[in-house]
């Protein structure tokens, strides 16, 4: 008999995005305004989780995710967390950081390759709240015009041939 094992990930509507990307950084533990949210979806499930997001999240229906939306106050402060998500960028490029330094240092093969992959789920963490504070234009990124382009290009030459 062969036993598979499944993951069944809810699929939150786009206005409720920002509870999943929270969920999964570890910058939520020690923020009371993100715990705040996950607690006022469902307390009780909050305190049977042992304070855990992603149960919170796992277990909305459609209409909690209904009620939700339709509830300003706490959409004012889900959306309102310009703040938290900058504050959990933030958090998120210090752990890629660190992590990438530990991984110069990492002796072990088998631990070297927990830290690689825990290193790439910290920057992919982080490349999908930048995404999501870029696009709700909380982050603006200034494009480089021609001549920067082509200094930026000159200096990599120049760090390639050792000049």
């Amino acid at each position: 008999m062969n036993i598979r094992e499944y993951e069944v990930k809810v699929q939150l509507p786009a206005e409720l995005k920002p509870l999943e990307t929270m969920a999964y950084n570890l910058w939520f533990a020690w923020n009371s305004p993100a715990t705040a949210i996950y607690k006022n979806i469902n307390e009780k499930l909050w305190e049977e989780s042992e304070h855990n997001p992603l149960a919170v999240i796992s277990a909305l229906t459609m209409d909690d995710c209904k009620r939700l939306m339709d509830d300003d106050v706490f959409m004012a402060s889900l959306n309102d967390d310009k703040f938290i998500s900058c504050d959990c960028l933030k958090y998120q490029k210090f752990l890629a950081k660190n992590y990438a330094q530990m991984g110069t240092e990492m002796v072990h093969p088998t631990l070297l390759q927990d830290v690689i992959t825990i290193c790439q789920e910290e920057i992919r963490g982080n490349h999908e709240i930048f995404n999501m504070i870029n696009k709700n234009g909380w982050y603006s990124v200034q494009m480089a015009d021609a001549q920067q382009m082509q200094q930026a290009a000159q200096q990599v030459k120049q760090m390639k041939s050792g000049n």
